[in-house]
């Protein structure tokens, strides 16, 4: 017959011998999830090189210029008589109430940006705008929003 610690010692037995077997099999899963991840990681570092190398071809100056010509046909070189000088940016544009009244600009001499002299001591980046700074002129001019 068997006495009370050994039926003790047989039912401890079986439990730990289930749990061993549950945690072997836990043990296995998580390592097939293991390489699931690891196997998920490599493709996405794969696809992210590729990506970098697509991304570095479209950003050749040839590429983009060939894709300008595809999809901007209307997109034209900036004119001599589209530069304009800081004066001109700064000052008040004046209404415009009809379209005969618009300049003609085909008559006037076209306007070249012409450098001041060059300061001897560096510029204070930090100091505060002048009042005629093409800061204070974008506060003053009405922003419209426009898509192509």
């Amino acid at each position: 017959m068997l006495t009370r610690s050994s039926f003790l010692l047989l039912t401890l037995a079986i439990f730990v011998g289930i749990g061993l077997f549950r945690v072997k099999y836990e043990v296995i899963a998580l390592e097939a999830n293991h390489l699931r991840v690891q196997k998920e990681i490599k493709e996405n570092k794969d696809a992210i090189h590729v990506l970098k190398a697509e991304w570095t071809y479209l950003n050749e100056p040839k590429s983009l210029q060939a894709l300008c010509h595809k999809y901007l046909p209307e997109l034209k070189s900036v004119g001599s008589r589209q530069l304009v000088t800081f004066q001109d940016m700064t000052s008040s544009p004046q209404p415009q109430t009809h379209a005969s009244h618009a300049p003609q600009l085909h008559n006037q001499a076209p306007q070249v940006f012409t450098p001041k002299a060059i300061p001897s001591k560096p510029v204070d980046r930090h100091a505060e705008a002048a009042p005629n700074s093409l800061d204070a002129y974008m506060d003053t001019v009405e922003v419209k929003e426009f898509s192509l």
